[in-house]
């Protein structure tokens, strides 16, 4: 057995190409992510409606996996992942107001400081 060394451009070069080989063309693209825009403006109504609980019990589950064609799995992952999202949105909003009433505070008191001086 003989073992050839490969310069480092040697192997990159074959790296590109077994990429390109590899590649799709135009019109052989990879199926889109995400789910239909039907399906989206159905868990989006039901998860505003239900902003405050955002937790559908069993029977709202089957109902929007009849309404929507998503399975059961489906739908508990878009739950989770939009919840998170969701939450973390209302915990940037909550630390927006809490900076902006700190900084009010110390402009206040700078004044207060600056006025009495």
């Amino acid at each position: 057995l003989s073992m050839k060394l490969i310069s480092k451009s040697e192997k990159q070069a074959s790296v590109q190409h077994s990429s390109e080989s590899t590649k799709e063309s135009p019109s052989q693209s990879s199926p889109k992510r995400g789910y239909p825009a039907n399906t989206l403006r159905i868990l989006k109504s039901w998860l505003h409606k239900h902003r405050k609980h955002p937790y559908p019990q069993d029977e709202e589950k089957a109902e929007l996996c009849r309404k929507t064609g998503l399975s059961r799995k489906q739908l508990r992952v878009w739950f989770a992942d939009a919840i998170r999202r969701h939450v973390h949105t209302v915990k940037k909003q909550l630390w927006k107001q809490v900076a902006e009433q700190m900084d009010h505070k110390a402009i206040q008191t700078t004044a207060e400081k600056v006025l009495m001086a």
